[in-house]
């Protein structure tokens, strides 16, 4: 039977990781759960291996762990000491809040988790509702379905067989509440520009929306396609970051917009 693992950001208690868990096992996966016992938001990749754990019962997994560390930590830990088997897939999110551009895919702890289970060789997700308001489970749940479609269609058919690369693919999705459709995207520019305020010994960010970002967003983006009301996924060769150099993974990138294609076809126009 397909084995996930599923992490995030926003701790074991979170309506997106619970919306998540739901969808995945409505695609007929068992059901691992290693995340924060607490909020960790902007952890990145931050490591931590010396940690306090503590299982927890989950209705609807095999097991699971509140694990006090920043998300791409508990991730390491569940594949190196506390899963009984290798999982199919690491599916991290669904964040509450977009993860979009260069700025987010090297701040988020939801991506950072991703990012740890494909250095690993574990083919992984990182899924964010671009919603900041949204708080109800039917609110999650577009990005779960996509998500969901995903891992099943795209990394459990031919992704894989087509994908050359030392690390797994990484799959970044973005989708707003109600999404158009699901395009392909490739991450933005955007670098953070927040004010910060300083009083006394507290320093603390001044939100202003049209200040937060350096952009630049053109067509293709990911930025672009969520102010457009499409759900975005871009699919990360790490490898190829590493070594600077030109694509190898074409063929399963366009493997991957024909399956895309037909995702749409099944959520969009049915």
């Amino acid at each position: 039977m397909k084995t996930a693992l599923l992490v995030n950001d926003d701790g074991i208690d979170a309506v997106g990781l619970e919306t998540l868990k739901q969808a995945l096992i409505e695609k007929g996966y068992n059901i691992y759960i290693a995340a924060p016992s607490s909020q960790q938001s902007g952890a990145g990749k931050g490591i931590k291996l010396r940690v306090r754990l503590e299982e927890r019962e989950v209705p609807g997994a095999v097991m699971s762990w509140a694990i006090d560390a920043p998300p791409a930590a508990a991730v390491y830990i569940a594949l190196k000491a506390l899963l009984p088997q290798r999982p199919d897939i690491v599916v991290s999110g669904i964040n509450h809040g977009p993860n979009l551009g260069f700025e987010d895919f090297l701040t988020s702890g939801t991506i950072g988790a991703a990012i740890e289970a494909a250095l690993q060789g574990v083919p992984a997700i990182a899924v964010s509702t671009t919603d900041w308001e949204a708080s109800r489970r039917e609110e999650f749940e577009p990005a779960a379905r996509i998500s969901a479609e995903i891992a099943d269609q795209l990394i459990q058919g031919s992704l894989i067989s087509r994908w050359k690369s030392r690390a797994a693919p990484l799959i970044i999705v973005n989708s707003p509440v109600n999404p158009r459709r699901i395009v392909l995207a490739r991450l933005a520019w955007n670098v953070y520009r927040t004010r910060i305020k300083v009083e006394g010994n507290t320093a603390f960010p001044v939100w202003e929306p049209e200040r937060i970002y350096d952009l630049d967003a053109p067509p293709g983006t990911d930025i672009w396609a969520v102010r457009n009301y499409y759900a975005s996924v871009v699919i990360v060769d790490l490898y190829n970051i590493a070594k600077n150099t030109p694509p190898e993974n074409i063929e399963a990138l366009r493997y991957a917009e024909t399956i895309i294609e037909k995702i749409n076809a099944q959520i969009f126009e049915e």
